[in-house]
């Protein structure tokens, strides 16, 4: 498949490595800003453009641009009748998905929403016992979800609200959000909100945040934290009455009466290649691995997210 990456900052190019990992082609790179373009697109031999039209003749395209074009882009996209791969989230909290969905209904080409952490190993494995009811009922799940965050760490842009629609709610929340749903199965609602509050100086949005959730009944804790200090690494912690599973970004354990299943992830990355294989075999009219996010599963996310904001007072 011949691809056009829109983008060409850290995303962009995490996306095209994991292109070219499943034997694709980079075709062209599309930014606005033309150096940064040409320094992706040299990696690959691809062409470069500034505009979106510049990825007509392509197969695919993901989006990995800041979260405030993504909504304009993808129904732009769509309406080209271009397969889409966008990065999460596909719109900001307080804007209106009725265009993107109308143009889809409208016979475009389908759109997935990029949620690589349906795709980490130990997510996948603990996804198939809860399947199989490997550990029976489920007493509760907590998610943490804690990162030292530098200056160096993101782009400036993942701070401003304007252009990324929130903090850490919804840019990392709305992976733990939309997995707790994935894995057990039901649409996450919302119970209660706490601690929303800025910890690194010069902020503009939330680092932390305390979510209490609920999935069928199975209460959902999710801790949301970046912090200029060292933290505790991300982890999953599933108690059931039949065994227990903790997932980390890079390490994995499920003990059921069946046994112990454990492993580590020497490259968390993978996720991006094994998305990427999903979102091609939808394309070919194959749907192994892990279920892709649509915009109707996604759009409760980010509902779920608004709610969030508007019991902080965030928005109105």
């Amino acid at each position: 498949m011949r691809v056009a990456i829109i983008g060409a900052g850290w995303m962009g190019a995490v996306h095209a490595g994991a292109v070219t990992d499943v034997g694709d082609t980079v075709a062209c790179v599309i930014d606005p800003d033309a150096d940064r373009a040409r320094q992706l697109a040299a990696n690959y031999g691809a062409a470069t453009g500034a505009e979106l039209a510049a990825a007509r003749d392509c197969d695919a395209v993901i989006v990995a641009t800041p979260s405030f074009a993504h909504l304009q882009q993808a129904e732009e996209l769509v309406r080209m009748g271009l397969p889409i791969l966008v990065e999460k989230p596909h719109r900001l909290p307080e804007e209106s998905a009725d265009g993107l969905r109308a143009a889809l209904k409208s016979g475009g080409a389908p759109l997935r929403v990029g949620m690589t952490t349906r795709f980490n190993p130990g997510i996948r494995r603990l996804k198939a016992a809860l399947d199989r009811d490997g550990l029976g009922q489920i007493l509760s799940y907590c998610d943490t979800y804690h990162f030292k965050v530098l200056p160096e760490t993101l782009a400036p842009w993942y701070f401003d609200p304007a252009v990324a629609g929130g903090g850490v709610v919804t840019t990392n929340g709305v992976h733990l959000i939309d997995r707790a749903g994935w894995l057990l199965g039901g649409k996450p609602s919302l119970v209660a909100c706490d601690g929303l509050a800025t910890v690194i100086s010069g902020h503009a949005v939330e680092d932390h945040a305390l979510l209490r959730m609920s999935v069928d009944d199975v209460p959902v804790t999710l801790s949301l934290l970046w912090a200029p200090w060292e933290t505790a690494s991300p982890e999953l912690s599933v108690i059931g009455r039949a065994g227990i599973a903790r997932v980390g970004l890079d390490h994995w354990r499920i003990e059921t009466s069946d046994g112990v299943d454990e492993g580590m992830v020497p490259d968390p990355d993978v996720a991006f290649a094994d998305q990427w294989r999903a979102f091609r075999g939808l394309l070919s009219g194959r749907h192994d691995g892990p279920q892709l996010a649509d915009l109707d599963t996604m759009e409760h996310t980010m509902m779920t997210i608004s709610a969030i904001y508007r019991q902080a007072g965030r928005i109105s």
